[in-house]
């Protein structure tokens, strides 16, 4: 009996430490390169909830922001040919219809070429972080997370920039020599510059922060909130002020 004891204790202590690793190894899954080693440490889990949470926001940011501009530029090349059909002289006419052109090259160029981020918020796009093993699902939510930033990245970059500025002046220079109106062309260039400058400077930047913090291995900090509390005393009153951590 002494020696059938001694081998069930040998056996289970074997089975212990032969299955103790697998567990742990169940439990982590690789990083990015580049990223923090304090990001090794982190669960998978909870890697897990902060890049699809972060996948997320973006999501439904992009999609606000995308939106917006949609409308926006749509209704600003319904106006000006509206208009257009209006004027009075080929001049103002000319100057409306460069407008809609304008107005309609921003809706189409927001239609198109959506952020990723907005596009996988869609209710019919595919989410392979939704499948699979959690290291599997994480690896995906973080491959999409990376794409979002990058795109954001992209949107905001120089040659963006270039590429508005230069097409409002090309179509300037289209109007101008059709008129020869010098003000309206300059006047008319500015003010479309500046709207797609705002569209640029706006574009959400969730998913390239998130990126950051992620890598960095920051998935969240504990936040400190402070209240001011009034106190009903005899006579009176004191405040105090509460420390939510």
């Amino acid at each position: 009996m002494r020696l059938l004891g001694t081998v069930a204790t040998g056996a289970l202590f074997t089975a212990l430490t032969t299955m103790t690793p697998g567990v742990a190894r169940a439990q982590s899954c690789p990083v990015p390169e580049g990223a923090s080693p304090a990001l090794a440490s982190v669960e998978p889990s909870r890697r897990l909830s902060f890049v699809t949470g972060a996948l997320e926001t973006a999501g439904a940011k992009s999609d606000r922001w995308g939106g917006f501009w949609r409308v926006a530029f749509q209704t600003s090349a319904a106006v000006h040919f509206s208009l257009a059909h209006l004027a009075d002289n080929d001049a103002t006419r000319v100057d409306l219809i460069a407008g809609g052109v304008k107005s309609t090259a921003g809706f189409l160029f927001a239609a198109v070429l959506r952020l990723p981020a907005e596009r996988h918020y869609d209710a019919w796009a595919d989410r392979p972080w939704e499948e699979g093993d959690v290291c599997t699902r994480l690896a995906a939510a973080e491959a999409a997370l990376e794409k979002d930033a990058k795109f954001e990245q992209r949107a905001r970059s120089i040659g963006m920039h270039a590429l508005g500025i230069s097409f409002n002046i090309g179509v300037g220079v289209a109007a101008y020599l059709v008129h020869r109106r010098l003000w309206s062309v300059v006047t008319a260039t500015l003010v479309g510059g500046a709207v797609g400058e705002t569209r640029i400077f706006t574009t959400p930047t969730v998913a390239t922060e998130a990126l950051a913090d992620y890598r960095g291995g920051k998935l969240g900090s504990a936040k400190v909130a402070v209240t001011p509390i009034f106190l009903p005393q005899p006579g009176g009153g004191e405040f105090a002020l509460a420390l939510t951590f």
